[in-house]
């Protein structure tokens, strides 16, 4: 047993559980990201790419907060504050698309 920075104890299995899905977590965003660079290539309308590249963003933005910033654990309070200024950066981006 060992303990964590908050002061709780975490067993080895718990902590080697913890380091590969952050890890995992951590590869699957270089995959998006490379996803995104690559995207760039694609002959598709400036529309589909926009709406393509904000749903890639959105779901790392997810990861980040969920896992990183250890939302996973509060209140569902907390989670939708959190979650409230991403419509304030998606309303004024798509508001004019035509």
């Amino acid at each position: 047993m060992g303990l964590t920075s908050n002061g709780k104890e975490v067993s080895v299995k718990d902590a080697r559980k913890s380091a590969i899905l952050h890890i995992v977590l951590f590869l699957l965003l270089i995959l998006l990201t490379l996803v995104q660079i690559f995207m760039k290539t694609q002959a598709i309308s400036a529309f589909e790419h926009n709406v393509i590249q904000t749903f890639i963003a959105l779901v790392k933005v997810f990861i980040v907060a969920y896992f990183f910033m250890h939302l996973k654990g509060e209140a569902l309070w907390l989670k939708t504050i959190a979650a409230l200024p991403i419509f304030a950066v998606l309303y004024p981006v798509y508001r004019d698309w035509e």
